[in-house]
């Protein structure tokens, strides 16, 4: 981790969701997902005023997971 900004996923208050996560150099990278779905990379600037809403970086999950069935003999 950084030191400066836990990894998660914020609430910007135009609406924006903003999806914070370490690199493997341990750099900060942010990520706004706009209301279009459309995400852009953006500096730590946007955070002024933002709410964490979760832990998990992927937050809401952007794609459906495979949820299969497993059958048992």
């Amino acid at each position: 981790m950084n030191g400066e900004l836990a990894p998660g996923t914020y609430r910007a208050k135009n609406g924006d969701l903003i999806h914070c996560r370490d690199d493997f150099e341990g750099h900060t990278a942010v990520e706004v997902e706009h209301d279009d779905g459309s995400s852009t990379e953006a500096d730590m600037s946007i955070l002024r005023g933002a709410v964490r809403i979760s832990d998990d970086p992927d937050r809401p999950a952007r794609h459906p997971r495979f949820v299969g069935l497993l059958r048992f003999g």
